[in-house]
């Protein structure tokens, strides 16, 4: 606490000067605020007095506080390298707008500006260089001013004075593609001149919030219609994106995608490779082994899909619940690919059907999410019956 103290008591003279460099804080944004930092630019009238010595004015200073690592940088350029003569003391004070505006100075690092800097500090000519993490940080720093001054005491002689806001840096996402993949296999086999949804799996590595977050693709042999995320992607999380993809001819092809989520961004290719088309599946009643999955196949769409079976509701802190369930899907279009992936979404539920069908089969998996933690799953092979 006493260094606390003694810095505040040393910055008086600072702030009766920093009244003019007033300045509203900026409002802030969504999302974690990491560091602040800013560009000192204001100097109050009446700095430097006439007949000043350019080593003892100020050419530029900026400052950055990164407060999770306690890290106070800076870079404070004098008009001139110093000598014997003009050696003087160069303090870095950082603070907080208080009521009337003013930059209320709550912690300083200072040195000599010759011959030899404190510690934490280094000097390339008229250059100095701050990095320091000797001091507790606090949280709301908003403002900051360097000044050039004969001495440390209560009242020194001041030379010069540069000061500003600090503004809030926030955390970034860092995007990155982990996996592209058709049906959950790496290999995309594509039957020429069909649509096909891909898989593309996103994680964000960094410690913003990936917001509105987009894939978009092109490639030799290849189209491509861009597929979004319906929610924003927390940091160490990871996402789905699905992306339509159609290889113009049986030739092999490349497929570059890109993923971005404001200025993040982060980009793939994957090879695609021609598939033959499987046989269309046949028109008539299809069911699993143990009838839990029925549904007919009528003019090449699927109708009146139906599905028992378990569901699970709730958990930890609670125990789960089982029942089982019926639950079915609407009628949809099978492609000449073969390839099933179908999405029912209402306010409060979503149905998945992804699978192959091929002549008199379907392998596929139902997926069901909705109110109350409810989930259910059902891997199943259904055959044709009749």
């Amino acid at each position: 606490m006493r260094a606390r103290i003694l810095t505040s008591l040393l910055t008086v003279a600072g702030l009766a000067l920093a009244g003019s460099l007033a300045a509203a804080p900026p409002a802030q944004a969504d999302g974690k605020v990491i560091a602040v930092s800013g560009s000192l630019t204001n100097r109050p009238s009446g700095l430097p007095p006439g007949g000043t010595p350019a080593a003892r004015q100020l050419g530029s200073a900026s400052v950055r506080v990164v407060r999770d690592q306690d890290l106070t940088t800076a870079t404070v350029a004098l008009k001139a390298a110093p000598t014997s003569a003009q050696n003087a003391y160069l303090r870095l004070t950082i603070g907080e707008y208080d009521s009337a505006g003013k930059c209320e100075g709550l912690i300083e690092y200072h040195t000599q500006t010759y011959p030899a800097p404190s510690a934490g500090w280094s000097r390339s000519g008229a250059t100095y260089t701050l990095s320091s993490t000797s001091e507790w940080l606090l949280d709301d720093y908003d403002c900051a001013f360097a000044a050039v001054a004969s001495d440390l005491t209560s009242s020194p002689t001041t030379y010069d004075l540069l000061g500003g806001t600090l503004h809030p840096e926030y955390a970034q996402p860092a995007l990155q593609v982990t996996s592209v993949a058709l049906l959950g296999k790496p290999k995309l086999k594509l039957v020429p001149g069909v649509w096909t949804k891909v898989d593309v799996e996103v994680r964000n590595t960094g410690a913003g919030i990936a917001k509105n977050l987009t894939v978009s693709g092109s490639g030799k042999g290849v189209k491509v219609r861009p597929g979004s995320l319906s929610y924003d992607l927390y940091p160490n999380s990871t996402g789905t994106v699905k992306v339509q993809v159609k290889l113009k001819k049986r030739a092999k092809g490349k497929l570059n995608l890109v993923v971005s989520s404001g200025a993040a961004a982060a980009s793939t290719t994957v090879k695609v490779k021609p598939a033959k088309a499987p046989p269309a599946l046949r028109a008539g009643t299809y069911r699993s082994k143990d009838k839990s999955v029925t549904f007919r196949v009528k003019r090449g769409k699927v109708v009146g899909f139906r599905v028992r079976t378990q569901t699970t509701c709730g958990g930890y802190p609670d125990f789960p619940t089982y029942t089982m369930n019926w639950y079915d899907m609407p009628t949809f279009k099978l492609p000449k690919s073969g390839v099933i992936d179908v999405t029912d979404k209402g306010d409060l539920y979503t149905a998945t059907l992804e699978g192959r069908a091929s002549g008199k089969k379907v392998k596929a998996t139902f997926r069901y999410s909705g109110p109350d933690r409810c989930r259910a799953t059902e891997a199943f092979v259904a055959k044709r019956a009749g």
